[in-house]
């Protein structure tokens, strides 16, 4: 038998399917351009075509192609859903067609409900911790002295923290080579205490620009009484 239904067999060509036009049984097969045989079981083409990544599927519809005249195509009617706006939950939702994309459902809010308070925390707390990792981004990008760059890793920082009492009681000699993250020179040789002192105000007065950044920020949001007020404080550093 050249055809046979779908739902019963492994199909080798999973894009193409054939549905006979009165029993509505779907038919496909490796003799699937066969047009005799199509002609003889009085089928049409069927086109599968390809759901959108990410959304639900509500069902399948067999309706007439319009890439392929005399054919027919095998739709997935998708559902987008539309959320309520930034500060409120939905309470009711309902499903309607698809203004923007015929053919599909879309599933809407009918009536919302301000955040409560917990809710305004949590997202409040959110972009909080966003501009933490943030400042430790620019942290973790470390610093510039003498033409090089310097690691600001926690265990860099303890390191040029613990060098400098050291350095004070006079334990440590100049010159006094440290270690750069950079491949080409990897060590940065310190003439002397002065140069050393200037590397140690260079390193902490970075993670200090960074971290008064971050904190004026975060401030900044745990006075926010609004959502619109929370999405108006942009971390652009």
């Amino acid at each position: 038998m050249l055809y046979i239904e779908a739902t019963s067999t492994i199909i080798t060509s999973p894009g193409e399917r054939y549905i006979h036009p009165v029993t509505g049984i779907v038919y496909g097969g490796t003799d699937y351009g066969n047009l005799v045989k199509l002609a003889e079981i009085g089928a049409v083409q069927l086109r599968i075509l390809t759901p959108v990544e990410g959304l639900e599927i509500v069902e399948w519809v067999v309706e007439d192609d319009a890439e392929n005249p005399g054919g027919k195509q095998y739709r997935p009617v998708m559902l987008r859903v539309e959320q309520p706006a930034a500060g409120f939950d939905a309470e009711t939702w309902e499903i309607v067609d698809d203004p923007a994309h015929p053919g599909d459902k879309l599933k809407r809010p009918v009536s919302t409900s301000p955040w409560d308070a917990a809710t305004f925390n949590a997202y409040k707390g959110a972009k909080q911790d966003a501009i933490d990792r943030r400042t430790a981004e620019l942290i973790g990008a470390g610093f510039t002295f003498g033409g090089h760059l310097f690691s600001l890793s926690p265990q860099a920082q303890q390191n040029i923290v613990g060098l400098m009492k050291p350095v004070e009681l006079g334990w440590i000699t100049f010159p006094h080579s440290m270690s750069t993250t950079e491949i080409a020179s990897p060590e940065y040789v310190v003439a002397d205490e002065a140069t050393f002192n200037l590397l140690y105000q260079t390193a902490v007065g970075t993670v200090k620009v960074h971290m008064d950044s971050g904190r004026a920020l975060k401030k900044s949001i745990a006075s926010c009484l609004t959502v619109g007020d929370v999405d108006a404080v942009e971390d652009t550093r």
